[in-house]
């Protein structure tokens, strides 16, 4: 919420379509694009409209979840990928490796 006031409030234009911005902001960091929407509708429905607003938001907020959510999930799956490569390695040459004989019970 400071972060919003102070910052994102101040760097687009001190005017009413930035406390727009700011709700659509709000809504972002609660989790996605229609939770920021909503919260830009109440506030113009009470104040008035904001259009620069209602485009800016969901086209950056849509973008940038996209490619954020493309790297980090590429890197999971990446990281799991290579774990399971070096498990199945390690293990390979544990088998390859080993000269102990199997113990035969009586």
């Amino acid at each position: 919420m400071v972060f919003t006031a102070f910052i994102i409030f101040k760097i687009m234009g001190k005017d009413y379509e930035a406390a727009v911005i700011c709700a659509g902001f709000g809504g972002i960091s609660m989790g996605s694009t229609p939770t920021a929407i909503a919260n830009m509708t109440a506030v113009t429905e009470r104040y008035g409209a904001a259009h620069k607003a209602f485009i800016v938001v969901p086209l950056v907020c849509s973008f940038f979840i996209d490619v954020a959510n493309a790297m980090i999930i590429s890197f999971f799956v990446m990281c799991v990928l290579e774990k399971n490569a070096l498990i199945t390695t390690f293990v390979s040459q544990c088998e390859s490796t080993s000269s102990a004989k199997p113990i035969r019970m009586r």
